[in-house]
Protein backbone atom coordinates (compact mmCIF):
# COMPACT_ATOMS: atom_id res chain seq x y z
CA UNK A 1 0.00 0.00 0.00
CA UNK A 2 1.63 3.27 -0.75
CA UNK A 3 2.75 5.60 1.80
CA UNK A 4 -0.11 8.22 1.56
CA UNK A 5 -3.07 5.40 1.62
CA UNK A 6 -1.44 3.59 4.29
CA UNK A 7 -1.37 6.98 6.64
CA UNK A 8 -4.89 7.96 5.75
CA UNK A 9 -6.51 4.50 6.47
CA UNK A 10 -4.35 4.73 9.76
CA UNK A 11 -6.03 8.10 11.00
CA UNK A 12 -9.38 6.71 9.80
CA UNK A 13 -9.03 3.72 11.38
CA UNK A 14 -8.08 5.23 14.66
CA UNK A 15 -11.60 7.09 14.61
CA UNK A 16 -13.22 4.19 14.47
CA UNK A 17 -11.09 2.29 16.83
CA UNK A 18 -11.67 5.97 19.32
CA UNK A 19 -15.62 5.38 18.68
CA UNK A 20 -16.31 1.43 18.01
CA UNK A 21 -20.18 2.45 17.19
CA UNK A 22 -18.56 4.33 14.42
CA UNK A 23 -21.26 4.24 10.98
CA UNK A 24 -20.55 6.27 8.06
CA UNK A 25 -20.88 6.23 4.22
CA UNK A 26 -18.34 6.99 1.60
CA UNK A 27 -19.65 10.34 1.27
CA UNK A 28 -18.85 10.94 4.93
CA UNK A 29 -15.87 9.75 4.67
CA UNK A 30 -14.95 11.90 1.93
CA UNK A 31 -16.02 14.96 3.35
CA UNK A 32 -14.45 14.45 6.88
CA UNK A 33 -10.89 13.43 5.71
CA UNK A 34 -11.30 15.74 2.53
CA UNK A 35 -10.51 12.78 0.03
CA UNK A 36 -11.47 12.67 -3.69
CA UNK A 37 -12.91 9.58 -5.17
CA UNK A 38 -10.34 7.82 -6.00
CA UNK A 39 -8.19 8.46 -2.44
CA UNK A 40 -11.19 6.95 -0.97
CA UNK A 41 -11.76 3.90 -2.94
CA UNK A 42 -7.90 3.41 -2.05
CA UNK A 43 -8.18 3.84 1.41
CA UNK A 44 -11.72 1.53 1.73
CA UNK A 45 -9.67 -0.68 -0.12
CA UNK A 46 -7.30 -0.94 2.15
CA UNK A 47 -9.40 -1.04 5.53
CA UNK A 48 -11.89 -3.14 3.93
CA UNK A 49 -10.58 -5.81 1.68
CA UNK A 50 -6.97 -5.68 2.46
CA UNK A 51 -6.88 -5.14 5.98
CA UNK A 52 -10.44 -6.46 7.37
CA UNK A 53 -11.01 -3.43 9.68
CA UNK A 54 -14.17 -2.53 8.14
CA UNK A 55 -17.01 -4.28 6.62
CA UNK A 56 -20.28 -2.88 4.58
CA UNK A 57 -22.65 -2.81 6.20
CA UNK A 58 -26.84 -3.10 4.14
CA UNK A 59 -27.14 0.70 4.62
CA UNK A 60 -24.02 1.71 2.76
CA UNK A 61 -22.23 2.42 6.24
CA UNK A 62 -19.11 1.33 6.62
CA UNK A 63 -18.31 -0.38 10.62
CA UNK A 64 -15.54 -1.61 12.21
CA UNK A 65 -15.53 -5.28 12.45
CA UNK A 66 -15.05 -7.24 15.97
CA UNK A 67 -11.09 -7.93 17.08
CA UNK A 68 -12.01 -11.94 16.18
CA UNK A 69 -12.89 -11.22 12.31
CA UNK A 70 -9.89 -8.65 11.53
CA UNK A 71 -6.44 -9.50 10.50
CA UNK A 72 -3.19 -7.49 10.24
CA UNK A 73 -1.86 -7.12 6.82
CA UNK A 74 0.79 -4.69 5.67
CA UNK A 75 1.62 -3.44 9.31
CA UNK A 76 -1.50 -1.89 10.29
CA UNK A 77 -1.93 -4.25 13.34
CA UNK A 78 -5.10 -5.99 13.78
CA UNK A 79 -5.28 -5.58 17.72
CA UNK A 80 -7.35 -2.59 19.48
Amino acid sequence: MAEPTRTLAERILAAYRENPDLKLTRWQIQQLWRLDVAECDAVLQALVLDGGFLSLGRDGAFILKSPSERKTVGGMSAAS
